[in-house]
């Protein structure tokens, strides 16, 4: 009789462990965010985020609101590039994506100037081999001073 209960009990404390609900296995991190041009969406521009440790490359295509969304990014540094109708690189900077914490979003919220020049790095500079531009007399002579 004491053979029973035991079973019993065991098959009861294993029946009400397996019917818990499995916890969500999360393997990186969602990156969101909105490519707006002077505070415009920008719809179906693509937008690559490259791994800096593998170089492994992402990429996405935002929606008609500008907004994209990526789930399951591996944690680590980043190169975000946003490129435009021709391949031009619009924009470009680095940034971490997951900090450990999965209770927060990785948003970036991009900004493209009108008219402004493609970048060529993260710096938002200038392709390389073009000339600088021209200054006046008068921020020549700010710089100077």
């Amino acid at each position: 009789m004491k053979r029973i209960s035991s079973f019993l009990a065991l098959a009861a404390l294993l029946a009400s462990v397996g019917s818990l609900p499995a916890g969500a296995q999360a393997v990186g991190a969602s990156v969101e965010g909105k490519v707006t041009q002077e505070g415009q969406p920008m719809a179906r521009i693509q937008v690559v985020l490259t791994n800096a440790d593998t170089g492994r490359a992402i990429k996405t295509k935002t929606d008609k609101k500008g907004e994209f969304l990526l789930v399951g990014i591996p944690y680590g540094q980043y190169k975000v590039d946003v490129l435009g109708d021709k391949g031009e690189k619009l924009f470009s900077e680095t940034t971490n994506v997951g900090t450990g914490d999965t209770s927060t979003d990785n948003v970036l919220k991009i900004d493209i100037p009108k008219g402004s020049a493609p970048a060529d790095n993260s710096f938002g500079l200038a392709p390389s081999g073009t000339p600088p531009p021209k200054l006046t007399k008068e921020q020549l002579a700010k710089i100077k001073a």
